[in-house]
């Protein structure tokens, strides 16, 4: 059973610190091996690659790349009924960014000094696509294209490839998103050989792509190295329902969130006791009849949690507390609670609105903060491509404007070459 709270209990407070503090990463510590991976494929190259590819992925590679045929041939020959909902998808997706790209600016004060910001895309980034339990074609899409939208020159994938073979639709989605540039690698050997390089593989300036442990431990240790989007964690989501909800449709929207990974989390808030209950017998019903039911089980037993709650009021505080990645808000009054917001990855906002709409196709990436992170970090989203550069120009007003009070700050730091650096200027002025 899921961890069950009250907030009107004398304990919850030490009990909801608790839950907010279970960790659900892979207990072993990677970090040793992770760091030999790295160092051997920095030193050995291609020549590691392989030998972890047959270790890891357990097939011997003559060539790691993918040809551009193969995935030619796979758009070619799959189910075009699936490569229709993916082109739509896609389209979808590439509406949104595109309304995402932010502008720069420039302006001139009064003393003449001319400062700006403008954005430049990176030039080479490293997508690292999941290749485990399911085959995750929409992390392809939802991490391509906001590059693509950014205007990233160049995108190499790496795709893990089990026993040689790798899911059809997944090269089809590649080939459709203009993606030459792949190679059948996974795991921290994959990580490393963007950050570094290899005799066949060229450097990355970014990485971006969630993964397992040893993914997301590759991506934390070469930080410095190369760029990152984030360090994403197992999935979430947090519902707000009440009995405005028809309890089968919050049910699978937990249900749905649980499916992903046995260390996901679904967590319930409601302030009704009979729709909690009402939405536990529905999962409870519904369960067996899902086909990954096993990994729900464990997902919804040792991750999921309800909470009651007095009111909404204290509802906000607690979501806040949380600050999910996914936040659906099944409430009549969804759209004014969702204004009190100030911590969440994703929100979903009426019953209408669910997670498989955001995995998939409604716009935005899926790519999301978890762990609590949206206290902090955000959406993956063009920005997470481009580089911001100040821009200054100083005119000979501006300098006289500016330059005692510039030289009395350095000369209080005990920067003398700034001093003089704004003082030699003044004195040519004089000339």
């Amino acid at each position: 059973m899921p961890l069950k709270l009250n907030s009107s209990d004398n304990n919850f407070d030490q009990n909801f610190t608790n839950f907010l503090n279970i960790k659900r990463d892979e207990e072993k510590n990677v970090d040793d091996e992770v760091r030999e991976i790295i160092r051997q494929v920095r030193d050995k190259g291609d020549e590691a690659l392989k030998d972890y590819t047959k270790k890891f992925d357990n097939w011997n590679a003559e060539s790691l790349k993918v040809a551009p045929e193969k995935l030619q041939q796979s758009y070619e020959t799959c189910n075009r009924h699936y490569v229709q909902a993916m082109q739509m998808a896609v389209q979808r997706v590439t509406d949104f960014h595109q309304k995402t790209y932010p502008e720069g600016f420039a302006y001139q004060d009064e003393e003449g000094l001319r400062l700006g910001m403008r954005y430049t895309p990176i030039e080479r980034v490293g997508v690292y696509i999941p290749g485990g339990k399911a085959a995750y074609l929409s992390s392809a899409y939802m991490s391509i294209v906001p590059a693509k939208v950014a205007g990233v020159n160049h995108i190499t994938a790496v795709v893990p490839h089990m026993n040689g073979e790798c899911n059809a639709m997944l090269l089809a989605t590649l080939h459709h998103l203009g993606v030459t540039d792949v190679w059948a690698i996974g795991g921290a050997q994959a990580i490393a050989a963007l950050a570094y390089g290899t005799e066949s593989i060229t450097a990355v300036d970014m990485i971006a792509g969630p993964g397992n442990i040893y993914v997301a431990t590759a991506k934390k240790q070469l930080y410095g190295k190369v760029g990152i989007d984030m360090i994403a964690g197992p999935s979430e989501i947090l519902v707000l329902s009440d009995s405005t909800t028809n309890p089968k449709w919050t049910a699978l929207d937990l249900l749905a969130q649980a499916e992903h990974d046995p260390m996901a989390q679904s967590v319930l808030i409601s302030t009704e006791q009979d729709h909690i209950d009402a939405v536990l017998a529905e999962m409870a019903q519904m369960l067996p009849t899902l086909s990954r039911r096993d990994i729900i089980e464990k997902s919804w037993k040792n991750y999921g949690a309800v909470i009651k709650v007095k009111d909404w009021d204290e509802a906000i505080i607690y979501v806040n507390k949380i600050a999910p990645e996914h936040l659906q808000i099944s409430l009549k009054e969804a759209y004014d609670f969702a204004h009190h917001v100030k911590h969440a990855g994703a929100i979903f906002i009426g019953k209408n609105s669910c997670g498989a709409m955001s995995d998939y196709s409604a716009g935005p990436s899926h790519v999301l903060p978890t762990n609590h992170s949206a206290r902090f970090a955000s959406v993956l989203s063009t920005q997470n491509f481009l580089k911001r550069t100040s821009i200054l120009e100083c005119s000979e007003e501006a300098l006289i404007h500016l330059s005692e009070n510039t030289a009395t700050l350095a000369e209080i730091e005990n920067l003398d070459a700034h001093k003089k650096s704004m003082e030699i200027r003044l004195e040519s002025l004089g000339s």
